[in-house]
């Protein structure tokens, strides 16, 4: 334990006994309310011996981890047009939007937050999200402090779509953070809205001031521990990026038009490359809809192999395996109810779900944390890899491979060809 913390509390020296217990039996967590005991634990504890200390609240949130906001909408994103535009000056546009009324804040401390904030632009970065008919849907202040990214101000907009962007917004952070040599972030903003702290707690995010470390690869301590496909998922879920292979899992290759493809998973090739870059990143979670075909297990994972568009021009076919997701959701339902139910975070119009129907019915996938594989596999590479593995080499309909497959491809990824 630390020295500092030992001097100055004599009472780590009991509290060190009933850890010795916790050990010895065998426990996973040691829950207390004594910060002085969390704080000293929390940089050897749980590496060296597997049990985890901490608070019962976040006891609770870690056995029972809060869904996703019911009400993501992955289509708001893309209908109002956002973008993120520098902070120059303060205005009471910026009060009025983003002043935190359940906790009960004053604007005039939020006012000098903002002042604070502006007066040191070489430190800090302010922005703010608006769409294209100039409404204000987020404020994000960013400080780099050696490995840790410190985030002093993070708000939203009310409304539905401030819960979804609240989700989006989250993810968006940890890729910041990792593409500017992060390895933490720590929300320091003490007036976080109900909605931003769900999408936190969601995200892995835990403490009083909601902190998350961050890698692009998982330790092997704790990737040991999560074994199965239910535990691989919500582990990558709430240490996104990261992808743990060698795993039995399902996986399907699922052929998908470029149009469609630009639509659904974000792809853009150079032929194709239609969209600017979207202020929050790919949407966490779609839906893609397909004829009813067997059973669809749960989790599982996605290759998107992008084939064709049949009324384009040869020359812009993609033929390639270009992103993956995961499967958190499988079901056959009426076409009618697939659209009532699922139409909002999908890419697909009516008319285009009932072409994918049979018999009345659809199937419905929901997918979430796609990522676009740094390095694309080709056809030639995929065909290769899949007849090793003995898998078909048809890519007409979607088909089940092997998890060979998926690792084989991300191991071919320049970060997994770097352990």
């Amino acid at each position: 334990m630390p020295e500092r913390l030992t001097t100055g509390d004599a009472s780590l020296a009991d509290d060190v006994k009933h850890l010795a217990d916790a050990i010895l039996a065998g426990a996973e967590f040691f829950v207390t309310r004594d910060s002085n005991l969390i704080a000293a634990c929390e940089t050897w504890i749980e590496a060296e011996f597997g049990t985890e200390v901490l608070r019962p609240v976040d006891l609770i949130q870690r056995l029972m981890p809060p869904a996703p906001p019911f009400r993501f909408r992955s289509e708001q994103l893309e209908a109002v047009g956002l973008q993120w535009e520098k902070v120059a000056s303060l205005s009471s546009r910026l009060e009025e939007a983003f002043v935190e009324r359940t906790s009960s804040e004053k604007g005039k401390a939020f006012r000098r937050r903002l002042q604070a904030i502006l007066a040191k632009p070489s430190e800090f970065g302010l922005q703010v999200l608006v769409d294209e008919r100039s409404r204000l849907w987020a404020l994000l202040a960013t400080e780099q402090r050696g490995a840790t990214l410190l985030v002093p101000i993070l708000r939203v907009g009310s409304g539905s779509l401030g819960e979804t962007i609240a989700f989006q917004l989250v993810r968006h952070l940890r890729w910041r953070a990792l593409e500017q040599g992060a390895d933490s972030i720590s929300i320091t903003d003490q007036a976080l809205s109900p909605a931003l702290r769900s999408a936190l707690h969601a995200d892995g995010f835990t403490g009083q001031v909601p902190r998350v470390k961050l890698s692009w690869l998982a330790s092997p301590d704790a990737a040991a521990r999560a074994i199965t496909a239910t535990e691989v998922s919500e582990y990558e879920r709430i240490n996104w990026p990261q992808v743990l292979i060698a795993r039995d899992i399902p996986v399907h290759i699922v052929p998908i038009q470029p149009k469609y493809a630009r639509e659904l998973i974000g792809y853009n090739d150079t032929l194709f490359n239609t969209r600017e870059k979207r202020a929050l990143g790919f949407a966490r979670q779609v839906v893609y809809f397909a004829a009813p075909k067997g059973v669809q297990e749960v989790p599982s994972r996605v290759l998107w192999y992008v084939s064709w568009d049949p009324k384009g021009h040869k020359a812009s076919a993609v033929r390639a395996v270009v992103a993956h997701s995961r499967v958190v959701e499988a079901t056959t339902l009426p076409v009618e109810t697939a659209i009532e139910q699922y139409r909002a975070i999908g890419t697909l119009r009516t008319r285009e779900i009932e072409a994918h129907s049979k018999n009345g019915k659809v199937a419905v996938w929901r997918v979430e944390d796609t990522q676009l594989l740094e390095r694309p596999i080709d056809r030639a590479t995929l065909d290769r890899i899949l007849r090793k593995h003995d898998v078909t080499t048809s890519k007409i309909t979607a088909r089940r491979a092997t998890p060979g497959v998926f690792d084989d491809i991300m191991r071919m990824q320049p970060r997994w060809a770097e352990r």
